[in-house]
């Protein structure tokens, strides 16, 4: 009992040692934790099949002592007692027989019956081993050779024909024999105590290793409930808050705290990367945000130079059509003047006064054709500013569409630990499975784990679509921005080339005024010249017609030029479209 006893205390002392472990697997990984719960209870499996061993072999130890000593030596007692008597019985035959012959045989088998005591009394001397059976053994084989002598002498004087000496002289080896029979039946009871020893040693060996196992027994249950809690504390629960974490991230929701896990294995990592997850998130979310209004500003702003341009090309439209009234004017102007001609003698006074006229109507060509020219000026510079709003525009578009990027990169990190969460959570059920009733708690933890990993890469699904659909919309938003800078450019050009030619309409009308002029000097000339001047108003005609063509181009020039702005509002409305969509695509994230 006190080797069980010692036994039970270096079993209370492993699994205090295995416990201590468990309570420290909070830095070891999940694998290790529940390596190191499976450990604990193969070590005490191995206890109680240790124990049970160890007690068979003492049972069994003492069954064989039973079977192959106690048994054994009480069938040589038997044995013994058999061969004696027998002995006494051939003696008294011996004696009581007259035939030689038959006395002879009887001898023969008196001599073999004691040699079979000899050799039983040796096999028992040499069974025995306790003081006790040795000092009966040696009383029992004094009387028996106290006995023999008798025996020896009776035979003796049988054999010399004194039988009824003989007879008397057996009579006394009775009185020995007698005595030597309560020796065997001290040896028979001596054997019967050893082998009631060895019973009794084999019961208490059986309870002793009953009541080990249950003790055992009850400490594999206390393990696995402290397995259990510790589980469910260091695995179960971080996991549940993590996932609760992902759900309100996957809701919109990015005000929340972050999730505070003191593991350092796999489930601290996914916590602390759903934390940045988090804190990203809501960083991007705010940018775009900020990035929308400062958008959606310069757009406001875009929309009125577009609008103060549109006006400036709608009056550089109405002053072209002036000027192409004006030189249509000029050029029938021309040709009474060519006509005129013709009776130039006569109507030299009326010529004289149309010359005025003429001049007066070149004045105004020529003013108008200077505000043409300040317009088209004002009109470039706005184009100019335009390009430049658009180009910005562009460029915090552009920006954002790479901050979008980022987050591709983010989320194809946060599905690929999604990934290794879900092998996890495979491999932990086929250990699970592996370890049947005992693996049950497992299974349940590989399966929250499993539909942990479902749902996160569900999140990185949704938050892959709304970044795929920010980075449409960003890429459609550059290419239209691009187009509304192309067309500025072009209206720019076209403006430009519409200012050329007001500078030669101007030229032209001050060449006509310096010709009208000169004409008025040269009246007194016309008389002697009238087939000369004739040949000058043709001219005139001719010059008046180019101008008026000239004016009606820069008129189409302009309608173009305030189509194109037209075409540039209507891009930078879409614009305003994309961004509205764009803040109402994030403004499902709380913030």
């Amino acid at each position: 009992m006190g080797k069980e006893r010692n036994r039970l205390e270096s079993v209370l002392k492993q699994t205090k040692g295995t416990m201590k472990k468990v309570m420290e697997a909070r830095k070891k990984s999940v694998g290790a934790k529940i390596a190191t719960g499976y450990a604990a209870l193969a070590l005490l499996v191995l206890l109680i099949g240790g124990t049970s061993l160890y007690q068979m072999y003492n049972m069994q130890k003492n069954t064989g002592n039973i079977v192959e000593k106690a048994i054994p030596a009480l069938n040589q007692v038997h044995d013994i007692n058999y061969y004696t008597e027998h002995i006494m019985a051939l003696s008294m035959q011996h004696i009581l027989n007259t035939d030689s012959a038959e006395k002879a045989k009887l001898e023969e088998q008196r001599a073999q019956a004691i040699r079979k005591v000899a050799d039983l009394m040796k096999l028992y001397r040499e069974s025995l081993d306790s003081d006790t059976g040795l000092e009966q053994l040696s009383a029992l084989s004094d009387k028996w050779n106290e006995y023999m002598t008798i025996n020896s002498q009776a035979i003796k004087l049988s054999d010399e024909g004194n039988e009824q000496l003989a007879l008397e002289v057996s009579q006394k080896g009775i009185d020995a024999f007698n005595a030597m029979q309560i020796d065997l039946e001290a040896l028979v009871k001596h054997s019967q105590e050893d082998a009631e020893q060895d019973g009794r040693h084999s019961e208490d060996a059986f309870h002793a290793s009953l009541t080990i196992i249950s003790i055992i027994i009850l400490l594999v249950l206390l393990i696995i409930g402290l397995i259990n809690m510790v589980i469910r504390k260091t695995i179960i629960n971080p996991i549940k808050a993590v996932t609760a974490h992902l759900q309100r991230i996957a809701e919109g929701d990015l005000t929340s705290e972050d999730t505070l896990i003191r593991n350092e294995d796999e489930i601290g990592r996914l916590a602390k990367t759903a934390n940045d997850t988090n804190r990203t998130l809501l960083a991007i979310v705010s940018q775009i945000r900020n990035v929308s209004g400062i958008i959606a500003r310069q757009g406001d702003e875009l929309v009125r130079t577009v609008s103060g341009t549109k006006e400036g090309s709608s009056q550089i439209a109405v002053t072209m059509e002036e000027l192409a009234n004006a030189a249509g004017s000029q050029a029938e102007s021309a040709v009474e003047a060519s006509k005129a001609v013709e009776d130039l003698n006569k109507l030299i006074s009326d010529f004289a006064g149309k010359g005025e006229e003429l001049r007066l109507h070149s004045d105004q060509v020529r003013t108008k054709g200077e505000r043409g020219r300040a317009l088209m000026e004002s009109s470039v510079a706005q184009m100019g500013q335009i390009a430049e709003v658009v180009s910005q525009s562009m460029d915090t578009v552009e920006e954002l569409n790479r901050k979008n990027e980022g987050i591709f990169r983010l989320v194809g990190s946060i599905r690929s630990i999604s990934e290794q969460t879900h092998l996890l959570a495979i491999n932990a059920a086929i250990e699970a499975a592996r370890a049947g009733d005992s693996g049950r708690g497992f299974a349940v933890v590989a399966q929250e784990v499993r539909k942990l990993s479902e749902d996160v890469q569900q999140t990185v699904s949704e938050i892959t679509s709304i970044t795929q659909g920010i980075q449409a919309d960003s890429r459609e938003m550059v290419e239209q921005l691009r187009e509304g800078v192309l067309k500025t450019e072009e209206g720019g050009r076209q403006i430009l080339e519409t200012g050329s030619a007001l500078a030669d309409i101007n030229r032209s009308v001050d060449v006509m005024a310096g010709t009208i002029d000169n004409m008025g000097g040269d009246i007194r000339k016309m008389a002697g010249a009238s087939e000369t001047m004739n040949e000058f108003s043709q001219h005139i005609s001719a010059l008046a017609q180019q101008s008026a063509a000239g004016v009606e181009e820069t008129s189409a020039s302009a309608n173009e030029q305030v189509q194109a702005t037209s075409e540039v509002a209507a891009g930078i409305g879409q614009l305003r479209s994309r961004l509205v969509e764009l803040e109402e695509s994030v403004t499902r994230f709380r913030i």
